[in-house]
This record gives C-alpha cells, sequence and structure tokens, in this order.
C-alpha cells in the first residue's frame, strides 16, 4: 500500500503551519504590549517550529546536527511555554528547574548516544523529560489559572493532557 505522506512531509506541512501562526504572535508582541506572558509563547512557537523543522530535514542534514537541533529546540520551546504560564500568573521563574532539567537531558543525550549507544533509550529519556514539564505546567494551570476564572477553561487543561498522554504513548512505542 502507497502512503498518501511520508512523515517528513507531515511534519514539513505541521511545521509550516505553526510557523504562520509563530509569524502572526510575533508581529503582535512588536506591535503591542501584550498579556504577561505572550512573548515566552511566542519563543515557544518559533522554538517549537525549529524543532519540526529539523525533525523534517534529518535526512538531508548531518546526524549530529539535526536531532540534537530538533531536541533543544522542543525542549526550550517546553521551557518557554512553561516560563510564559509562570509570567502569566505572576508565579517565580523556575529557572533551577530549567537549569537540572537541561543539565540532565544534556548528561542522557551524551551518554545515549556515545557511551550506550541506544536511540530508543536516548528518545525515551527526552521524553520523560518532556512528560515532567507537561505535568508541570498542568498543575501550574490547575493550581493558578483555572481558579482565576469564573467559567473555567477545560480546553487548555485538556490540551496539555492530550500532549501528556501522547508523549506517554510514544515511550510505550518505544519499549516495544
Amino acid at each position: 500500500m502507497i502512503e498518501p505522506f511520508d512523515a517528513q512531509t507531515v511534519f514539513m506541512a505541521g511545521g509550516l503551519l505553526s510557523l504562520s501562526v509563530g509569524l502572526c504572535m510575533l508581529l503582535i508582541t512588536i506591535g503591542r504590549n501584550n498579556c504577561k506572558g505572550f512573548k515566552e509563547w511566542t519563543a515557544a512557537i518559533l522554538l517549537f517550529d525549529v524543532g519540526v523543522a529539523a525533525v523534517g530535514l534529518h535526512a538531508a542534514w548531518p546526524g549530529p546536527f539535526g536531532v540534537p537541533l530538533a531536541k533543544c529546540a522542543i525542549l526550550g520551546s517546553v521551557i518557554f511555554t512553561y516560563d510564559g504560564l509562570s509570567a502569566f500568573t505572576g508565579s517565580r521563574a523556575a529557572r533551577l528547574r530549567h537549569a537540572v532539567m537541561l543539565a540532565l537531558w544534556s548528561l542522557g543525550f551524551f551518554y545515549f548516544t556515545l557511551v550506550h549507544r541506544d536511540e530508543g533509550l536516548r528518545s525515551g529519556f527526552f521524553d520523560l523529560i518532556l512528560v515532567a514539564y507537561g505535568i508541570a505546567t498542568l498543575r501550574l494551570y490547575l493550581s493558578k489559572v483555572h481558579s482565576m476564572r469564573s467559567e473555567p477553561n477545560w480546553l487548555i487543561p485538556a490540551g496539555i493532557a492530550l500532549r501528556i498522554g501522547l508523549t506517554f504513548f510514544a515511550l510505550a512505542y518505544i519499549a516495544v
């Protein structure tokens, strides 16, 4: 059976769609003073776009550049998403958490790339860090933002929970 789209095409199309949203957000950020956290969320979208593009172009880029760039950009996107929510709620920034997670990811990446070469474990380790950030973001949202609203918005926590669930699905897929 012939697949209508290959993975690279899907990543590139998704990246272009997301890039258009990121560029619109960037124009809004430059044009006026926005709500707290909007600049961080704009950076998160743009970093995610870089990560998706690096995944889509991994066949064209040498291995040492494409995958690490994609992982760094996606991790940076998750960090900026959390920081944007922290700024929006007036919470203290989690700089120590970010430093520890980046150090753990760097150690894990180099260990599973150079010492114990296992792409599945390397991806699984990265996914665990994404899950940890997803849970922290969901917890921050539910504890701060959700209670601020007269009518709670369940779409945002559902989206965060879906992202966590899909990451767990990726972990299960890797484990099999």
